[in-house]
């Protein structure tokens, strides 16, 4: 999984959408590295200003504010 999570950095770092929306998704699922919903937060945020996936951006969003307030 180091592996995976380093080469995600790499490309999300680079821009890569697809890596913001995956390295995301690992940070709020604490897949891997240590959870870290402000992160997953901004990575889904920079992939959702290139990926056509709105809904599915708005729908994480909802989850992950619910979930860094307390809330189920």
């Amino acid at each position: 999984m180091d592996a995976a999570v380093k080469y995600l950095t790499l490309a999300a770092d680079k821009g890569n959408a697809y890596a913001q929306f995956n390295l995301a998704g690992l940070y709020a699922a604490c897949i891997g590295v240590t959870r870290d919903l402000r992160k997953a937060y901004s990575l889904f945020t920079l992939a959702g200003k290139t990926l056509d996936v709105s809904k599915q951006l708005n729908e994480i969003s909802s989850q992950l504010n619910r979930l860094n307030s307390g809330g189920n």
